[in-house]
């Protein structure tokens, strides 16, 4: 059976001497593994599709449980957030969130689109890049079950961080007046929230972390 989607590839790792596995999020299926092969060779026409962040249509074979990617377009690959450590970071927290918390067969457009948006900002954005990742984690928590509103006792500054970074849409994130401090503080916490909530630990977010704290909400 061949299906064709669009799907943005969250984490691609080496299989074989050629191939390569990708982790694909994709609105209708949701997280799919799917072998490309003969992709780490000089003259593969998908040697681009198979890396994280690209984001595009993907044609997939499905055969015995298995999916394999034969054909692939992209649209955006963010290459901004390649050559800037704190886009990366930022970006990193982003896809890794989509790997942990989407599934095979449960739709994941709604997740996806969140995904998407915060990508194009932290790659073209005018803000800091760890408010559009600490925004795109506070808008996903409704999808994942998780109500920012039964932790009333938050800090009063992380509180109004969470509500300003969750209510304002991701083209207005860099005119929140904000400071680095809160910013951090807010990501620690959305960080205990996810750990506690869903067991996983956002390994990404604690690299950002450490580089926010490194770095100058202004620069």
């Amino acid at each position: 059976m061949e299906i064709k989607t669009k799907a943005l590839c969250v984490t691609a790792t080496d299989y074989g001497e050629k191939d390569r596995l990708l982790v694909l999020v994709t609105p209708e299926y949701g997280k799919i593994v799917a072998r490309i092969r003969s992709v780490r060779t000089p003259n593969s026409k998908l040697k681009v599709c198979a890396s994280p962040l690209c984001f595009g249509e993907y044609i997939l074979n499905f055969k015995a449980g298995h999916y394999t990617v034969i054909g692939a377009s992209p649209e955006n690959n963010f290459f901004g957030c390649w050559s800037d450590v704190d886009k990366n970071c930022a970006a990193g927290t982003v896809t890794e969130a989509l790997d942990k918390f989407t599934e095979n067969g449960v739709s994941a457009a709604g997740e996806l689109a969140l995904a998407l948006e915060a990508l194009y900002h932290i790659d073209c954005g005018d803000g800091y890049p760890y408010v559009y990742s600490a925004a795109f984690l506070l808008k996903l928590m409704p999808h994942l079950g998780i109500d920012v509103g039964e932790y009333s006792a938050l800090p009063r500054d992380v509180s109004a961080a969470f509500g300003a970074l969750a209510e304002a849409p991701f083209d207005e994130l860099d005119s929140l007046e904000l400071t680095l401090v809160s910013l951090i503080r807010a990501l620690t916490r959305i960080g205990l929230i996810y750990q506690e909530r869903t067991g996983e630990k956002l390994r990404a977010l604690a690299s950002a972390l450490k580089l926010a704290g490194e770095g100058d909400i202004d620069g």
